[in-house]
């Protein structure tokens, strides 16, 4: 799935940075150029899978994202910071075709965030024209998904979430040993933590070579207790990252911080055309799809259909019944 020159050239480069990032501990690089290609193509494939299709209870069969996604506006000022109105947007294809920092993206329930870093996904992974020169594939994390651990911390035992650092080592299956007159073992998941500052830096390092849009979506799903610790980890990258990007996905009003290298938008309600072109998109018999429409303003939904998630319901409720209630 992967360009092997690119890979190629990163895994030397990587290779390279191990030996000589701090001599002062012995290390080994385990991993070969066919592990770590297999590694990034395994987590391509599962980007592939999740990206390419939408589906939800409602919705009798899965679709294909690309036929259905909507260029949704983004506020290049959030409304939570305006202290001035201001209605300034950009919609999301030129955002990422200027895309030159992080991007934070907000946006209130069912406005379209994850449906928004699906079709990025989507389109990175099958079109090669598409951010040329800016990044060469997705790593997305789903930050739900990252694992919760019990510790010791001070006598008590303690949640503690997994590392980013950590998550990407994994991902692209680099594996190093250390081998030291005091200690000689594989970095894995039960050790990770007292190397930590080799992961980052070879994380890092490795994520720069491979010119990454790092996708970070789900913020507000992970428990507070654990945000404090996540933060500074995008901070590092945020500072350390030249060559790839970071996108942030979070509900309005929950991603409270400030990040180097990088903008906030806000996902706008989706206006009267968007509406009407999300369901031709959606029901494609013309006829049809003015009854739905009409159906629809003339209902007590009718205010709801700023969000995507609730348009799409009301869609899939039509094309099951040929009406909505």
């Amino acid at each position: 799935m992967m360009n092997e020159f690119l890979l190629g050239k990163a895994f030397d480069e990587i290779y390279s940075f191990i030996k000589t990032f701090d001599r002062r501990i012995k290390k080994k690089f385990l991993t070969n150029k066919k592990d770590f290609e297999n590694s990034i193509n395994v987590h391509l494939k599962d980007v592939s899978n999740w990206s390419s299709e939408i589906s939800f209870r409602d919705l009798q069969k899965s679709k294909k994202t690309r036929d259905l996604f909507i260029n949704l506006n983004f506020y290049v000022t959030p409304k939570s910071t305006q202290l001035i109105e201001d209605e300034t947007v950009v919609p999301l294809n030129k955002l990422m075709e200027n895309i030159e920092t992080n991007l934070i993206i907000l946006g209130k329930p069912g406005a379209g965030k994850t449906t928004s870093m699906k079709f990025i996904s989507n389109k990175l992974l099958t079109d090669e024209s598409y951010l040329k020169n800016k990044c060469s594939f997705p790593i997305v994390i789903r930050l739900r998904e990252l694992k919760i651990n019990r510790s010791d911390f001070e006598s008590k035992k303690v949640d503690v979430i997994e590392s980013l650092y950590y998550k990407i080592y994994s991902i692209l299956g680099l594996r190093i040993e250390i081998n030291s007159s005091d200690e000689n073992h594989l970095i894995d998941d039960t050790n990770y933590r007292s190397k930590i500052n080799i992961i980052k830096n070879v994380v890092a390092q490795a994520l720069d070579e491979l010119s990454v849009l790092l996708i970070l979506d789900g913020w507000d799903e992970i428990a507070t207790l654990h945000k404090d610790i996540l933060i500074q980890e995008i901070r590092f990258f945020s500072l350390n990252l030249n060559k790839s990007k970071i996108i942030i996905t979070s509900r309005t009003n929950e991603f409270n911080y400030d990040l180097d290298n990088s903008q906030t938008y806000e996902i706008c309600e989706l206006n009267d055309a968007q509406i009407k072109h999300f369901i031709q998109k959606w029901i494609l018999q013309d006829e049809s799809s003015k009854s739905l429409y009409n159906q629809i303003i003339r209902s007590p939904f009718k205010d709801t259909l700023a969000k995507p998630l609730t348009l799409a319901h009301l869609c899939a409720i039509f094309e099951r019944y040929g009406r909505i209630p």
